[in-house]
């Protein structure tokens, strides 16, 4: 499970956006953090488990594509992933699926955490893998690459 929550801002024209480049500069952005500036935030928690549920390991990866593939092949062949649907899950589907992974989007609001004592990227990730488990996943819809730009831009004109 991959737990995504950065923005990142354009170099080019300061814009604050979800994705790692900007789509009007074509300029790769600078992270953020989780919704603001708070650069220990934005990390990527990976926890792999056996199809009976027990924990093999959790990695954080920091956002590096090349770590999140490195993590990824550990794995073996065609892997389920379970993504949040926070901000910056784009480019990390993308690379999953170009990688042979089986990509599962979890709706942040869609899945009923209970009422936990202990709330964190581990704690968080292993419940993902549960529900999806158990067949109990809320999941949320990936937009294919094309049409992402115009929602963005569809959602962005709406708030202003």
């Amino acid at each position: 499970m991959l737990t995504l929550t950065v923005v990142y801002e354009c170099p080019g024209c300061g814009e604050r956006l979800l994705e790692r480049r900007c789509p009007d500069c074509n300029l790769f952005c600078k992270s953020l953090g989780r919704g603001g500036n708070c650069p220990g935030c934005g990390e990527t928690v990976t926890v792999r488990m056996t199809p009976e549920g027990e924990k093999l390991d959790m990695v954080r990866i920091g956002n590096d594509p090349v770590a999140m593939a490195l993590e990824l092949a550990k794995a073996g062949p065609d892997p389920e992933v379970i993504l949040e649907a926070t901000y910056g899950w784009y480019w990390a589907s993308d690379l999953l699926q170009a990688n042979g992974a089986t990509v599962h989007l979890a709706h942040p609001l869609g899945n009923n955490w209970g009422h936990r004592r202990v709330k964190n990227d581990e704690r968080d990730a292993t419940d993902l893998v549960d529900l999806l488990r158990l067949g109990r996943l809320a999941k949320a819809w990936i937009a294919p690459p094309d049409l992402r730009n115009p929602r963005r831009r569809l959602r962005t004109a709406q708030l202003v």
